[in-house]
Order: structure tokens, then sequence, then C-alpha cells
């Protein structure tokens, strides 16, 4: 999921399909591997999938864009 997903939206193809799983993957991350160590990511803490989820989820909501690969094969996913 992180290196396919990340360069699938890297390249803004399939691109809300690909956002929802990384909310999702990014989410079970947070939870289960990171909640314990706190906040702050420099202890392990569930700040840095917390963002990165948030970015995934707005790519989610807003598209990939005018220069993603989705626009330029006419498909909005």
């Amino acid at each position: 999921m992180e290196l396919v997903g990340g360069v699938l939206l890297a390249l803004g193809l399939f691109t809300r399909p690909i956002a929802v799983l990384v909310v999702g993957f990014m989410a079970v991350s947070a939870y289960y591997v990171h909640a314990a160590n706190g906040f702050l990511w420099i202890k392990g803490g569930f700040e840095y999938p917390l963002f990165w989820g948030l970015v995934a989820l707005a790519i989610a909501v807003r598209g990939g864009g005018p220069k993603s690969l989705d626009a330029r094969m006419k498909r909005q996913f």
C-alpha cells in the first residue's frame, strides 16, 4: 500500500480510490501501532500517520487536479 499507493497518488492515477485506501491504512496505523506512544512523531507517536491520513483525505475529496493522469485520460475516479 505504501509503495504502490504512493506512486499512484504521485502520478494522479486512480486518485480517489487510492486516497481512500491510504486514509484507512493510516488510520489503522495511527491507532494500532502509534497510539500507545503518544502524539509526537519524534517519540513514535501518531502525529505523522495522522498528518498523512489527513492529506490523503484532502486528496480524496478534491481529486487529482488538472495535471493528474486521471484528468489527462478524461476519467474521474
